[in-house]
């Protein structure tokens, strides 16, 4: 078995640099077998790298796990820590892409711009430069200073978007997340507004604190690279921070996070909950995957059916099951259904919502 020629052609697909010939050789290999020690080695070694202190390692988690799934040619890996049944065939009413519609920015005038579609006159009066991938504010000149009025954007499902603020701070939005923001911001503070999933490197300016507000909770740094998720539809405001240092306030009660610390905060009186992880899995998406670690199964359905817009009917049971997961946005649905066949269960998609049961 040629090992170096093996490891380099899973290098090459992991950072999508291959040929096409290589990805054909590639996929042929995968197809044979061939692959799956050098597969098994690389995935043990990816996993002992978390930076996450007492997290079990790989060969601890190999001792316990029954299933160990590989499925890297649809961009998935998978690690299951409980047995599974053996089945066959699997069930799909129709395939769903991730939807295409375009990111909008809502502007105060009332008017609503796809910023899938910025035409040159448009970013020369409003002193933008962008495309369907980043919209970036240029700092304020005499040629576009002007009041700031405030402005917001939405991303639909399926896609995201990268902002670049007028101070330089980088924005990125994750699918079905609105951000409002003005068009030049305070010179006392800097605030946005934002709803859905989404992830801040923040420019530092030591006199110019920067603030997010989500809900009732409002965050305040100076400079640091910090997540924040507050979909409506999902357990409380979940904030992580990755460097730097933030400070959280909500319905009285105030907590400071350190690097690779999440607080939840579900309100109701209740304290933050704030506990360690690995915050590099928790942005994976700005990256365009999904990336869970020892995360119980309805959090991972329901992050990825987000992104399909369809909706989830889970069998209880099987909600509190912890799996570690990478998932590429890319990838169609199919491809969802077929790994949840692979790991055990019966998938069926109908009506737009997506059935998930243990197979008998």
């Amino acid at each position: 078995m040629d090992t170096v020629f093996y490891k380099k052609l899973i290098d090459g697909y992991k950072q999508r640099t291959l040929s096409k010939e290589e990805l054909a050789v590639y996929h042929q290999l995968l197809a044979e077998g061939k692959l799956n020690d050098v597969l098994m080695q690389t995935m043990t070694e990816d996993f002992q790298t978390t930076k996450n202190p007492g997290r079990v390692k790989w060969g601890v988690w190999g001792s316990v796990a029954a299933v160990f799934l590989t499925i890297v040619a649809i961009g998935y890996y998978w690690w299951q820590p409980t047995g599974r049944n053996t089945a066959s065939g699997i069930l799909a009413d129709r395939a769903v892409e991730a939807t295409s519609d375009a990111p909008i920015l809502k502007l105060a005038d009332g008017r609503i711009v796809s910023l899938d579609r910025l035409n040159a006159q448009f970013q020369k009066e409003y002193g933008v430069q962008g495309d369907e991938n980043l919209l970036m504010y240029l700092p304020a000149t005499s040629e576009h200073k002007q009041s700031p009025v405030s402005q917001s954007i939405e991303t639909p499902s399926g896609r995201t978007y990268k902002i670049i603020l007028e101070d330089g701070t980088k924005v990125w939005m994750n699918a079905k997340s609105s951000i409002s923001f003005p068009s030049a911001f305070e010179r006392d503070y800097r605030e946005v507004i934002v709803q859905g999933e989404v992830y801040f490197e923040v420019a530092h300016e030591s006199q110019r604190p920067f603030r997010v507000k989500t809900n009732n909770q409002l965050i305040e740094v100076l400079g640091t690279k910090f997540n924040v998720n507050s979909y409506s539809a999902e357990d409380g405001i979940v904030t992580t921070l990755l460097e730097g240092s933030v400070r959280l306030k909500a319905e009285g009660n105030v907590q400071e996070l350190e690097p690779d610390q999440q607080a939840i905060f579900r309100g109701n009186g209740r304290p933050y909950d704030v506990k360690k992880i690995d915050a590099s899995a928790v942005v994976a998406w700005t990256n365009g995957y999904l990336q869970f670690r020892d995360q119980p199964l309805v959090d991972i359905l329901q992050k990825t059916t987000r992104w399909y817009e369809i909706g989830l009917d889970l069998d209880p049971s099987l909600a509190s099951q912890r799996y570690t997961m990478k998932f590429d946005q890319r990838s169609s649905i199919d491809e969802l259904l077929r790994l949840l066949e692979d790991a055990g269960f019966y998938s069926v998609l109908k009506n737009n919502i997506l059935i998930v049961r243990q197979k008998k």
